[in-house]
Formats: structure tokens, C-alpha cells, sequence
């Protein structure tokens, strides 16, 4: 049990510091609305979209908003969850470079 813990903590220390190089990186008014919705919804800021609709809460988001997310820079919420949007080809690059 003991090294389990051990364990984990090295991963959260690793975790941690590679979290400040990327937060390093991001505009400090998009870290911090990340980091409020973060709080607020538990730990889960961001969903992608999938069949059309936010795969946090499963409502529907707009086509003309989803063309939005697809092709723009700026940040965009979930009308009904809060929940930051961002296309499954920004979330599958994302998690090739993990």
C-alpha cells in the first residue's frame, strides 16, 4: 500500500509540473475560465462534440456554433452545462501529444 502511495505522488508531482508548463502557455483570462468552470463542475471543464451534441450533458449545440468551434480560436461554452466546447479533432491531437 505504501508504495502505491509513493507512487501516485510522483505521478501527481509530474502531473503538477507539466500542468504549470501548459498553463504557462495559455492566455491567463482562458486559464482562469477554465479553472472557474473546473471548480464548479467537479473537475470536468471540457467536452467534446460528438454526433452534434456536448458530450457533457448530451444536449444538442447548435450547427451554426458547431461550425464556430471547428473554425475558430476563442473559447466556447455549452449553452446548457457550461461546459467548455471544443472539436474531437482538437481532443484527439490532444491526446496523440500526451
Amino acid at each position: 500500500l505504501k508504495g502505491i502511495i509513493k507512487a501516485n505522488e510522483r505521478e501527481e508531482t509530474k502531473l503538477s509540473a507539466k500542468r504549470e508548463i501548459v498553463a504557462a502557455k495559455v492566455r491567463r483570462s482562458d486559464y482562469n475560465t477554465y479553472t472557474r468552470i473546473r471548480k464548479a463542475l467537479g473537475g470536468k471543464a471540457v467536452a467534446t462534440i460528438t454526433r452534434g451534441a456536448c458530450t457533457g450533458c448530451h444536449n444538442v449545440v447548435p450547427p451554426q456554433r458547431q461550425i464556430e468551434i471547428r473554425t475558430s480560436a476563442r473559447l466556447f461554452t455549452c449553452e446548457s452545462c457550461g461546459r467548455l466546447l471544443i472539436s474531437p479533432n482538437v481532443a484527439s491531437e490532444l491526446e496523440k501529444s500526451a
